[in-house]
């Protein structure tokens, strides 16, 4: 049953007649009374769509402070403050700030940039009111209202057609069907699609050709566009990658910081007998140092960083967590119209002469010519191409502003301007009659008048009606008989042409001493133009790019089947179509597997479009969905990261993404993709050097407490470590460059954590830098607690500042690629070394930070040792990783192996 906004339940509308459709609704074609109309208004409500929310500033600020691992920092902070170590505090719960700002203001930015693409507007009404037309503003619509619609207007509500002349609406914001649909008033049977509803007329959707008049059946968020906004709101975001692989990294460090702590708690009060006070500040003070405290602000700082270099690329992201996401998504669920294609309708062949000519050039751009055998060809003056041409330019009500590349009126008519412009061909003669098209006649036909005082008759239309007026084709500038030999040759080519997803018309003209009475009989045949919205030249490369990444496109359209598998095999998609009708008739099992082996799906509406994006998160994929319509929305949102077009997207596509393209360019997404897997690459080696670093601090200072070797390092010196000279080379490794092969790999998959082939890289350097500390520690006690100490200091802060090369990329050395194509990295280093420098030669800060001056060859011992060791750790763990690896295919060698011996006796 339909939802009437309270006038009754019943069969759908489009079921209906005229007369049904009044007694329905409780009107008739003079309209409502005023008095009427304002009793339902209060009854139904506004016409209206809230697409727009608020920026909500409180929530986004406090979102920056509600992350796990945000809040252990907190906690940190709070216990350092309660052992009395201000410092540490001050310092951390000022990184917390800075961390939550700069997330704050990026997002605010980005919500920001979204509302400024926004471009909603006022739509007026002409409706009869007590009998009379008047306009009124089209919030005020009500069930009932008769409403008259005209070209280049948009319909304010959903409506039942009851007057047609001529009408065409293109309802690709709604459908994704390419084509302007041509309405009738026939009753039609059985549950239809909403593309199908040719009766009806939708909310938010233009009229591109002719006029009519409806009835409108439903408002606000009853109308089609409505119920979309409607499902919007229930739909769940599903929490990013990234936010998942954070929240967990952070239960690990927090409970490894934990174990820390209460080891060190039991080994010093109950083995060693130490005071119960002593251990208990010790060991909170080791677990706020074994806390990175920087890779919070990192992390923003590194994917803001990323969403910048995204910009550049005309990629809008409006969170944080949302460009990591790109770079581990596995399927991209695409719209055809307008994502894929360009939705502007272009002619891209001419047949005249017996000959298939080219036309080159895509959508409203004046850019292309004629070709044929990939030769430029000069339609000449009354040639059968010129005159093809020509007829399509004269025989057309639409517009074609070249310069600014803008039509007005129906995309057909607008495509055939477009190659009569290209050609050189223009509308030139002035019309003098016309005879409409019409859905029932299939044709068109003008008169006009020429420079000598003749008439030239010029009619277009579908091939086998325009054939029905003509007696001649025109070859080779020859006027010769069409035979029936002719017309079977040219509908084969029709046919050709339409099996791959083109619309064919026909060109036929003839000249008059006088404006002919019966102009459309004794025509002569001059050509056809082949037409169709062209697939965006830059996307079937990028579909090929996905297919080397591992990612799997699938292109999901209201438009025909024909159609839609005409188009995937332009861009190189391969398999069969799969219908929304079928998907209706299918159990659950079926749809999945459906949705599985199929990346062609057609005829389908916004339910259709959700579920398979549902069917595919439940496979454990990471779906990416585009696409530009209110049809979109629901999908879009649904999914792991939403993309909407920046251009010739809806509002409330935009409003339900997660990224937005300024350009509107399915290749795009592929750039994105690739610096999306580049954040994360980057993130995965900050991490990695951070907590290899952390674990040298924590393990330096725990060997040197269990050895009684004396503090190895003091509080001040392990936090001017993890501030001062490990934040900013960890920050650098977020300006690392994608990796050669980052497109060459299949997406990582969705249960993969940051640390994940990591374990050993970070714990076989935390072996060799905890050895080289202490035994710098050790080695230099001759010259007193301080001076050791100071050398222990120094020597960690080097081999760190060495690791970080080495921490860039998975199992690689620094010695496999240039440490200069990072030239941030570089610089960090060396700034973080200078900073070092100033703590050690500046007079002042010896006090603050218990150091004293080293002498000059003391440096040899700490360089070369650093030096050495920083660069074998990526070269021990490649070892230790092959070790593993073969030692596990034995064990699965061995266990396999009585299963076979078994076979082999039996």
């Amino acid at each position: 049953m339909e939802d009437t906004q309270g006038r009754g339940e019943g069969p759908p509308f489009y079921t209906l007649d005229a007369n049904e459709v009044f007694s329905r609704l409780q009107t008739s074609e003079n309209g409502l009374a005023e008095e009427e109309a304002q009793k339902r208004l209060v009854e139904c409500g506004l016409n209206t769509i809230i697409l727009e929310k608020k920026i909500d500033v409180m929530g986004m600020i406090a979102g920056q402070f509600t992350e796990l691992l945000v809040l252990v920092l907190i906690a940190a902070g709070i216990l350092s403050y309660f052992v009395g170590d201000p410092v540490d505090t001050i310092a951390i719960f000022t990184i917390v700030v800075l961390n939550g700002l700069l997330g704050f203001v990026q997002e605010f930015k980005a919500e920001k940039a979204i509302d400024a693409l926004k471009k909603l507007s006022a739509l007026n009404a002409t409706v009869k009111r007590n009998g009379k037309w008047r306009e009124i503003d089209a919030k005020d619509l009500v069930p009932g209202d008769v409403v008259q619609l005209e070209e280049g207007t948009k319909i304010p509500a959903d409506i039942r057609f009851i007057q047609i002349i001529e009408t065409a609406v293109d309802e690709a914001i709604l459908t994704g069907e390419s084509n302007p649909v041509t309405k009738n008033m026939d009753v039609l049977q059985g549950v239809k699609a909403i593309a199908d509803r040719k009766n009806s007329g939708f909310a938010n959707t233009s009229v591109v050709r002719g006029r009519g008049v409806g009835v409108v059946v439903s408002t606000g968020l009853h109308t089609e566009f409505g119920k979309i906004a409607q499902k919007m709101e229930g739909v769940k975001e599903e929490p990013s990658p990234l936010k998942q692989n954070l929240e967990v990294l952070a239960k690990q460090l927090t409970m490894g910081v934990a174990v820390v702590m209460v080891v060190l708690f039991v080994m010093g009060y109950f083995v060693q007998g130490r005071n119960i006070v002593e251990m208990f500040l010790l060991a909170i003070s080791l677990g706020v140092a074994a806390i990175p405290e920087g890779l919070p602000a990192i992390t923003t700082i590194t994917l803001a960083l990323g969403i910048q270099r995204m910009a550049k690329h005309n990629a809008l992201i409006k969170h944080l967590p949302s460009a990591e996401t790109l770079g581990s998504t596995t399927v991209i669920c695409s719209d055809k119209t307008g994502t894929l294609t360009k939705n502007e309708m272009t002619c891209e062949y001419v047949y005249a002469n017996e000959q298939m000519y080219t036309v080159t050039g895509v959508g409203y751009s004046p850019k292309g010519e004629l070709r044929l055998n990939n030769e430029k060809i000069l339609a000449q003056k009354e040639s059968a191409l010129a005159l093809t041409l020509e007829c399509g330019a004269h025989c057309n009500n639409a517009q074609y502003d070249a310069q600014h590349e803008q039509i007005l009126g129906d995309p057909t008519e607008a495509a055939l301007l477009v190659s009569a412009y290209k050609a050189g061909v223009n509308s030139t003669y002035a019309r003098v009659k016309e005879i409409p098209f019409t859905s029932e006649r299939k044709r068109m036909t003008t008169v006009h008048s020429l420079p000598n005082g003749k008439y030239r008759v010029y009619m277009k239309g579908a091939p086998e009606r325009v054939l029905e007026h003509c007696l001649y084709t025109l070859e080779h500038g020859q006027k010769i008989p069409l035979t029936l030999l002719k017309k079977q040759q040219l509908m084969a080519q029709t046919e050709t042409l339409s099996q791959s997803a083109y619309r064919v018309l026909a060109f036929a003209y003839r000249d008059a001493e006088i404006i002919p009475p019966e102009p459309e009989q004794g025509l002569m045949l001059v050509g056809l133009q082949a037409l169709r919205d062209p697939p965006r030249e830059e996307v079937k490369q990028a579909i090929l790019e996905c297919a080397e990444a591992g990612i799997d496109v699938k292109m999901i359209t209201g438009d025909h089947p024909t159609t839609a598998k005409a188009i995937a095999q332009k861009l190189g998609m391969k398999g069969n179509v799969m219908t929304g009708a079928e998907l209706n008739e299918m159990e659950k099992t079926q749809i999945r597997e459906a949705v599985r082996t199929h990346s062609i799906f057609a005829r389908v509406d916004p339910e259709h479009k959700y579920l398979i994006v549902e069917q595919l998160q439940q496979m454990g994929h990471v779906v990416a969905v585009t696409g530009d319509g209110v049809n979109d929305a629901p999908a879009i949102k649904r999914a792991d990261i939403g993309i909407a077009m920046g251009i010739k997207g809806t509002d409330v596509a935009k409003e339900a993404s997660a990224m937005v393209l300024r350009d509107d360019n399915f290749a795009t997404i592929v750039k994105a993709v690739e610096l999306g897997r580049n954040i994360y690459q980057n993130l995965q080696g900050f991490v990695r050097y951070l907590l290899a670093a952390n674990l040298t601090e924590v393990l330096v200072v725990s060997l040197g407490f269990f050895f009684a070797l004396g503090e190895v390092l003091i509080p001040i010196q392990l936090l001017w470590i993890n501030l001062a000279t490990d934040a900013l080379p960890a920050l650098a490794l977020g300006e690392d460059p994608p990796s050669k092969d980052a497109m060459h790999q299949k997406p990582r998959p969705k249960n993969s954590r940051v640390l994940d082939r990591m374990g050993s890289f970070i714990l076989f350097s935390g072996i060799v830098g905890t050895i080289v500390t202490l035994s710098a520690f050790i080695f230099w006690q001759g010259k007193g607690a301080e001076y050791a100490q100071t050398m222990a200091f120094t020597t960690i802060v080097v081999y760190e500042l060495m690791l970080v090369f080495n921490s860039r990329q998975e199992g690689k050395s620094w010695l496999e690629y240039s440490p200069f194509n990072n030239i941030w990295l570089v610089l960090a280093v060396l700034a973080s070394f200078g900073l070092q420098l100033i703590v050690l030669y500046v007079p002042f800060l010896d006090p603050l930070f218990g150091t004293k001056e080293l002498a000059l060859g003391d440096w040899g011992y700490i360089l070369v040792s650093c030096f050495i060791t920083a660069t074998l750790v990526p070269y021990i763990n490649r070892i230790w990783i092959a070790f593993t690896k073969k030692k596990k295919e034995q064990a699965e060698i061995s266990e396999a192996w009585p299963s076979r011996a078994l076979k082999t006796s039996v």
